[in-house]
C-alpha cells in the first residue's frame, strides 16, 4: 500500500488510509476529485487479480472512481519466521 500512497501523494492527492474500515484501501482527494484505491500485491505477473465481492461492489458504485493499484513480481523471503518482501513493479489501472 505504501507505493500506492506515494504515487498519489506525488501527484498532489491527500491520502487517507481507510483499509481498516472500508472495502478499499486508501481514499485519495485532490480538490473535488476523490479516488478510492484497491491495492493488491502479487509475486507473479498480473494475469488476474482476485477481488472480494465487497471490493467489486465498491468499484461498481457510481458515486466515486475506484482505481486498482497492483504491485507484482514481489520477492518474498522467509528468514527464520521473519517475512521480508522486496522488488516488484507498479501497475496503476485507473477506472
Amino acid at each position: 500500500m505504501r507505493r500506492a500512497v506515494e504515487r498519489f501523494r506525488r501527484t498532489g492527492y491527500h491520502v487517507e488510509d481507510t483499509s481498516a474500515t472500508h472495502s478499499f484501501d486508501p481514499r485519495c482527494r485532490r480538490g473535488t476529485d476523490v479516488v478510492r484505491v484497491e491495492v493488491k500485491g502479487l509475486q507473479d505477473e498480473p494475469d488476474s487479480v482476485l477481488l472480494t465481492a465487497a471490493e467489486v461492489a465498491v468499484a461498481n458504485r457510481k458515486d466515486c472512481r475506484t482505481d486498482l493499484f497492483v504491485v507484482y513480481g514481489i520477492e518474498v523471503v522467509n528468514d527464520d519466521g521473519v517475512v521480508r518482501t522486496s522488488g516488484g513493479k507498479n501497475l496503476h489501472v485507473p477506472r
